[in-house]
């Protein structure tokens, strides 16, 4: 009986195993080393290609369950315990492109890994030449590509069968939607920063259209929809989507429609930056302030040479990247910088620019057939002449509809750290009133952080542009406790906050205190002032 009993307890331990190993999940293997080409060897490795694979799994894996697709040819291991934390390296598969392809794990035609490897991974562009593999370097967040896999650093040029030379831990940036557009009037696609590895149907939600299904392609996600109108902008609300590390994003709310490039005469050059600092980079915005949905793709950036011919153009996006109707969106070739010198940046891309001079020059931006849209001659001139220094303070156009010339351009307010790119010029012509100065929306402020009238709001609006001034804050006794703006430059509409900190570091304290405006307009000769009281119920202290 014993002996009955033991084989009956190994026989339900194997079943249990089996059931194990023939229902993985993603990312219990992975794709960790590739060897496309082993020549020349820089080491003792032989000039062989191989694959490697880990288990990245708790349990023994029989990596005869699986398939490895490489590109169009499928290779199927022979029967193999692999150990959690182990490797298999198989030399015996097809080939390997050297100008890349794609590799599938696959169980029962489950997807279990995918890796899209070219050649650009090799970050050291000598390793490309041969003789080095790439190596994935966290197994935590395989479905991430970008600076996941590097080329190998150990001296034999790869690590078939062993720990791979290079491990770290990827700070990715939050799972999020990075663009969306129609790829015919009923498919949508929207194509996410990472890759996605599962998402909610419930969860997707257009207003106006009916869902009809999708599918996950690695990062992008293709949505079949009812049949969407030209210019009709429409909503796309996701609630819940996860990438490898079950990371579940904020929800997010975009707009989309089909495009007409037909007519995209209503899109402006609409702000520019060209005297960056030396760390820094140009940007251009443009201002779609017409009613019809333009594919930016379709709109290249070009110049004029010294015989004012145009020069090659340089396309705005290389994928189709929506400008909705009364919309901005601000070109650069460094987003990293624009978004660290300009917190406030919204509504950005990356892509080439026509070089931009400092003191003068032309920008032109034209449909793919090279009917000009928009023409601008900018000149350093142009910028407010009482600044110090034009260095990173853009050129902002102050009405779409009028021509580009010097009076229709002005530097960007100070208020706005001389800047808006992605929204809003705070130089808009359209944001102009008849009544100027300043006004406070409440006069008692308590600066206790309780959420409440925190901070002392100050609104200002101007009849036309080059106005400057000067903010104090005055005590009962008429004495300047605090200064609040000295010579700035404003917009033509935009505000002021103050948290009730002193120049000393601490707080004001309860009482009555007056806002002094000695406001001047260097280009009309007009002046402002204006007195107000406010009142501070409550402090810190």
């Amino acid at each position: 009986m014993k002996t009955i009993l033991v084989i009956l307890l190994a026989f339900a331990g194997t079943s249990l195993l089996n059931a194990q190993f023939d229902s993985l999940v993603k990312y219990n293997l992975l794709i960790s080393e590739i060897m496309t080409d082993p020549t020349p060897s820089v080491g003792f490795l032989e000039e062989q290609e191989y694959l490697e694979i880990v288990n990245n799994s708790s349990i023994s894996i029989n990596i005869q369950s699986i398939q490895i697709n490489i590109g169009t040819k499928i290779f199927e291991p022979d029967s193999f315990w692999l150990q959690p934390d182990s490797f298999k390296v198989f030399f015996d598969i097809p080939t390997l492109k050297n100008s890349g392809d794609v590799i599938q794990i696959k169980q029962n035609n489950r997807l279990i890994h995918e890796v899209i490897y070219h050649p650009n991974m090799f970050t050291d562009g000598f390793k490309e030449k041969g003789g080095w593999s790439l190596e994935l370097t966290d197994f935590s967040q395989p479905c991430i590509t970008s600076g996941n896999w590097v080329a190998c650093e150990d001296l034999n040029g790869g690590t078939p069968g062993k720990a791979n030379s290079i491990s770290q831990i990827i700070n990715s940036e939050p799972l999020q939607i990075s663009n969306i557009y129609p790829i015919e009037d009923t498919v949508l696609l929207v194509q996410f920063n990472q890759p996605l590895v599962s998402i909610t149907p419930e969860e997707m939600y257009i207003p106006q259209l009916n869902l009809h299904g999708f599918t996950i392609q690695q990062s992008e996600l293709i949505i079949s929809i009812s049949k969407m109108d030209t210019n009709k902008v429409y909503d796309f609300i996701l609630n819940d989507a996860q990438n490898c590390n079950q990371y579940i994003f904020e929800p997010q709310q975009l707009q989309f429609g089909l495009p007409n490039n037909n007519a995209p005469s209503k899109i402006v050059i609409n702000e520019i930056l060209f005297n960056p600092d030396p760390t820094g980079s140009d940007f251009v915005e443009l201002f779609n302030y017409g009613n019809r949905i333009i594919d930016i793709s379709q709109l290249h950036f070009t110049d004029r040479d010294a015989e004012q011919n145009l020069n090659a153009s340089t396309p705005i996006s290389v994928k189709p990247l929506l400008l909705l109707p009364k919309s901005y969106l601000v070109i650069t070739e460094n987003q990293d910088w624009l978004t660290s010198q300009f917190s406030s940046t919204q509504n950005s891309s990356e892509a080439n620019l026509p070089s931009l001079n400092n003191d003068a020059d032309n920008l032109i931006l034209i449909t793919t057939t090279g009917t000009i849209i928009d023409e601008l001659s900018y000149d350093e001139k142009w910028h407010y002449n009482e600044l110090n220094s034009t260095e990173n303070v853009s050129l902002e156009r102050v009405n779409p509809n009028q021509p580009n010339i010097s009076s229709n351009w002005h530097s960007a307010s100070s208020i706005e750290n001389f800047a808006t790119p992605g929204y809003q010029n705070s130089n808009l012509s359209q944001r102009i009133s008849t009544e100027i100065g300043f006004e406070l929306p409440y006069n008692l402020v308590s600066p206790n952080n309780d959420g409440h009238q925190d901070l002392l709001e100050i609104n200002y609006k101007f009849n036309s542009v080059g106005w400057t001034g000067k903010i104090d804050i005055l005590n009962y006794e008429g004495i300047t406790i605090h200064t609040l703006s000295n010579n700035d430059l404003f917009g033509l509409t935009g505000s002021l906050y103050w948290d009730g900190e002193l120049a000393n570091n601490t707080i004001i304290k309860a009482g009555i205190y007056a806002l002094t405006f000695s406001c001047f307009n260097l280009n009309t000769q007009e002046k402002i002032t204006q007195k107000m009281t406010f009142y501070i119920n409550r402090s810190l202290q």
